[in-house]
C-alpha cells in the first residue's frame, strides 16, 4: 500500500512539473524525435535576394568510399558537402533535400561572430575591447566585462549551460519565451578574461550588442550583410522569442550550401563572390586560439577562438563550427578545402571537448579531397 501511494504520489509530481515547465515537454520531443528542420518558437526570415548557385568541379561528384558511406550512414548523417578551391566536389543527402533547412545549433555562435566581424568592420562597434556593460547598461555585469570575453566564452557569468538538465538556464533559454526574463539574474562569478567556460548566454548578449549597435533585428542584419552578400541560395530564418529577441545562441535554420557558404567565407580570409564581406583582420582573430584563457584545470591550450573551435588532426590546423545532434562547417586551410556535415546524431562529449566522430567526417572529406 505504500508503495502504491509513494508512486502515485511521485507521478502526481512529475505531471505538476510538465504542466508548469512546458519547456520540459518540448526537451522530451527534442530528444525523442531529434526534429532539427521546424522552428521551436516564433521566427524572422532572411531572404535570399540574390541566389547564387555554388560551382561544381570537373570532376563532380567523386565517389564516397562503401566503407566510409555506410559510417555516416549509421551516423544518422543528413548531408556531406566537400569542396576544394571553391568548387563542389561532393553534395550527398540523406533523408532530406537539397533545399531543407537544418538548425544548426551551436554553429549560430560562430555566424554570430562574423556577423560582429562585421559590425566591426562597419564601424557600429568599436572594438573588441569595448566593455559590454556601456551596451547593456541594464544587467548586473562586470565593469571589466568586454566583448573579447564574450566571444572567448571567458565572460566568468553566472549560467548553467547543462543540456541533460531540464531546469537549466540553457533549456530555459531554447525552449522558452522570454529571454530577458531568463538572463536578467546573471551575475559575474569569476573575472572575465581568465577561465573558458562555454555558456549560451555569452552569445545571448553579443546578439543584443548587434542589434543596440545597427538598429537593426539580427535576421536583418544577416541578410543586408551576409545573406545579400554570399548569393545565398535558398531563405533562411532564425528563432526568437514571443518578444522578438532572436536566439543567437543555437537557432539558426539554412541549408547545407548555404552553410557551406560560410565556411568558404572564413577559408578565403573574408572574401567571397567577388567582394571581401568580413575583413582579413577580424578573420585572422576569429581563428586563433586564446591561448590567454585557461581551462578549469589550468590547462592554457583550449583549442578556441571568438566563437569557433579550432583542432589538430594529422598535422591540419582546422578551425570549424560545431552544433549538436553532429552539426559541422570544417574549414581546411591546408587544402583550401571546407567539409559540411548536417545530422542527427553525435558521440556526445564533455564540454570544451571533441566528440569521437568529429575525424570521420574529416577522414572522409580528406579522403574525397585526395582524389581531386
Amino acid at each position: 500500500m505504500i508503495v502504491k501511494l509513494f508512486i502515485l504520489v511521485f507521478t502526481l509530481l512529475l505531471v505538476i512539473i510538465f504542466l508548469t515547465n512546458p519547456h520540459l515537454i518540448n526537451l522530451v520531443l527534442e530528444f525523442s524525435t531529434q526534429n532539427n528542420h521546424k522552428p521551436i518558437s516564433s521566427f524572422q526570415t532572411v531572404k535570399a535576394n540574390f541566389p547564387k548557385p555554388l560551382p561544381l568541379a570537373p570532376n563532380y561528384p567523386l565517389n564516397i568510399r562503401p566503407e566510409l558511406e555506410k559510417q555516416l550512414e549509421e551516423h544518422k548523417t543528413l548531408a556531406l558537402l566537400i569542396i576544394k578551391d571553391n568548387q563542389l566536389l561532393v553534395e550527398k543527402y540523406y533523408r532530406i533535400k537539397q533545399e531543407d533547412k537544418v538548425l544548426s545549433y551551436s554553429i549560430s555562435k560562430s555566424i554570430l561572430s562574423m556577423l560582429i566581424g562585421i559590425a566591426i568592420d562597419n564601424g557600429m562597434i568599436q572594438s573588441l575591447d569595448q566593455k559590454v556593460i556601456s551596451f547593456i547598461p541594464e544587467l548586473n555585469l562586470s565593469q571589466d566585462l568586454k566583448i573579447k570575453h564574450l566571444l572567448t566564452m571567458s565572460s566568468g557569468l553566472k549560467w548553467n549551460e547543462t543540456f541533460m538538465n531540464p531546469f537549466s538556464d540553457v533549456v530555459k533559454a531554447y525552449y522558452g519565451n522570454d529571454l530577458w526574463k531568463i538572463i536578467s539574474s546573471t551575475k559575474s562569478v569569476f573575472r572575465p578574461g581568465q577561465q573558458f567556460s562555454y555558456k549560451c548566454i555569452n552569445t545571448i548578449l553579443l546578439g543584443i550588442i548587434l542589434e543596440r549597435t545597427s538598429g537593426m533585428t539580427v535576421s536583418d542584419f544577416t541578410q543586408k550583410y551576409l545573406w545579400d552578400q554570399i548569393g545565398a541560395e535558398f531563405d533562411a530564418f532564425w528563432d526568437t522569442d514571443n518578444k522578438g529577441l532572436t536566439k543567437t545562441f543555437c537557432c539558426f535554420h539554412a541549408t547545407a550550401r548555404d552553410y557551406a557558404k560560410l565556411g568558404l567565407i572564413l577559408l578565403n580570409k573574408g572574401f567571397f563572390n567577388g567582394k571581401q564581406i568580413i575583413s582579413n583582420n577580424y578573420v585572422n582573430q576569429m581563428l586563433t586560439p586564446a591561448i590567454n584563457v585557461a581551462k578549469k584545470h589550468g590547462d592554457r591550450k583550449i583549442r578556441y577562438g571568438l566563437h569557433i573551435w579550432i583542432k589538430e588532426y594529422n598535422g591540419l590546423t582546422i578551425p570549424y563550427m560545431r552544433g549538436m545532434f553532429g552539426q559541422y562547417i570544417f574549414i581546411i586551410p591546408e587544402k583550401k578545402s571546407v567539409i559540411v556535415r548536417l545530422g542527427k546524431k553525435q558521440l556526445l562529449p564533455d564540454l570544451g571537448q571533441s566528440p569521437d566522430n568529429e575525424n570521420l567526417y574529416i577522414q572522409t572529406g580528406l579522403d574525397i579531397i585526395g582524389q581531386a
